[in-house]
Formats: structure tokens, C-alpha cells, sequence
């Protein structure tokens, strides 16, 4: 998804079979609404001319409606636009989030014993493992004696600061 959150690639699968579906829908949903507009001028402009003619004042009432209707298409199409834009991200973000599913599930299934097998295999050749166990509990036994001294110090302190180690049962 090269960082970027949200961002159907053009190659994807998804975006190939249906971004002509996308953009006829949308395309369909603006002249749908268009029509719909036009057919309610044209019924006043009907209606007004049914009546002997359009009035200086039913003109300019007949124009506001044309731009009310012209501003309430352009913002009911831009509002189908951002509902479009974020039903691609949210498909976008699921498309990613099953590709990690995927990629966790095969990481899940796959069998490390081989590998593990030959780690050992390799570390017995380059280094003597009876070596490294050894380091190890060296370093274990170290790290124990230092906390029991440490611990030692502490109950030292307290006791001869006159706490005492009764509390600590």
C-alpha cells in the first residue's frame, strides 16, 4: 500500500472491476437528479406561460429557481462524490486488512521445525553449543547473585534504620 492509508492501487483487482461501475453510477445518481430538476423548471415555466405569459417578476422568481436548483444539484453530486471517495477508502482499508490475515495465516501455518533443526545444526558446527549453555547459566547465576545482594543491602538498610522486617512477611 506503499504508506499511504487508504489508497486502492490502480492494478488492484477491485479497482479494475468496478471503476466503471463507480463512475457510471455516479455519473447515473447526477443525471437522475439533473432530470428531475429540469422536469420541475419546465412544469413552472408551464405553468407560468399557461397563465398569458411570464411576468417581469415571475422571470426573476422562475431564474432563482433555476440557480437554487443548479446549487442543490452540484451539492447533492458532491455529496454522492465524498460518500463514493469514502466507501473506496473503507474498502480499501478492508482490502488491507485481509491481506494481513493472509499473510499471518500462512506465517501461522507454516513449519518452522526444519529451520529450527538447521539453526542448531549450523550454531553445533560454528560454535559449541555446550559452550553457549555453560556462558549462559554463568550469566544467569550472576544476574541471581546480584539481585540477592541487592535485596540483601535493602533489608540491611532497613533494619538498621529501625523498620524492621516484620512487615514484609
Amino acid at each position: 500500500m506503499s504508506g499511504q492509508s487508504g489508497w486502492i492501487p490502480p492494478s488492484s483487482r477491485w479497482a479494475r472491476t468496478t471503476s466503471s461501475f463507480r463512475r457510471g453510477w455516479r455519473e447515473h445518481v447526477a443525471t437522475e437528479e439533473r432530470q428531475r430538476c429540469m422536469r420541475r423548471v419546465e412544469a413552472l415555466d408551464r405553468e407560468l406561460s399557461g397563465r398569458g405569459g411570464v411576468q417581469q417578476p415571475e422571470a426573476a422568481a422562475l431564474s432563482a429557481l433555476k440557480q437554487e436548483e443548479n446549487f442543490a444539484l452540484e451539492s447533492q453530486r458532491a455529496a454522492a462524490l465524498r460518500v463514493a471517495e469514502e466507501c473506496d477508502v473503507t474498502v480499501a482499508l478492508e482490502e488491507a486488512k485481509f491481506a494481513q490475515w493472509r499473510k499471518e495465516n500462512m506465517r501461522r501455518k507454516h513449519d518452522y521445525v526444519p529451520f529450527a533443526v538447521k539453526l542448531l545444526d549450523v550454531l553445533a558446527e560454528k560454535v559449541s553449543v555446550k559452550e553457549i549453555t555453560n556462558e549462559a547459566k554463568t550469566d544467569f547465576k550472576n544476574v541471581v547473585d546480584s539481585m540477592k545482594s541487592k535485596a540483601k543491602h535493602r533489608e540491611d538498610a532497613r533494619t538498621s534504620a529501625g523498620e524492621g522486617s516484620e512487615g514484609f512477611k
